[in-house]
């Protein structure tokens, strides 16, 4: 069941305090069909046909228990840590004040 155009503003996005969600079905409603989710996931975890299936499965019951792993990210470009602490500096005294004191308790020197 589609949302009413009624729900959306003139832009076609959804009106403050409505949501793609159809109108007579709440979370709650949901949350009744958890228990249902829970076990087609055990089954597929445990019999599925195909080892994708199972992996996907059980990657989804450990993500919903522990959330997903942190992704890590490496930063380089010297000139644009360069650049933009000097933008920071002559944009603003206290974040100037608060970025040499970080640049202090972590020992580098940033440009």
């Amino acid at each position: 069941m589609m949302p009413d155009k009624t729900d959306r503003n003139g832009k076609g996005q959804f009106a403050k305090g409505n949501s793609g969600r159809p109108k007579g079905i709440s979370k709650q409603a949901f949350r009744d069909l958890a228990g249902q989710a829970i076990a087609v996931l055990e089954k597929l975890m445990v019999s599925g046909r195909g080892e994708r299936t199972r992996l996907t499965a059980a990657t989804y019951v450990l993500d919903q228990a522990y959330g997903r792993p942190m992704q890590s990210v490496e930063l380089t470009g010297a000139e644009f840590v360069g650049q933009l602490t000097d933008k920071i500096r002559a944009a603003d005294p206290v974040l100037a004040e608060q970025l040499a004191a970080l640049q202090e308790k972590v020992g580098v020197e940033l440009q």
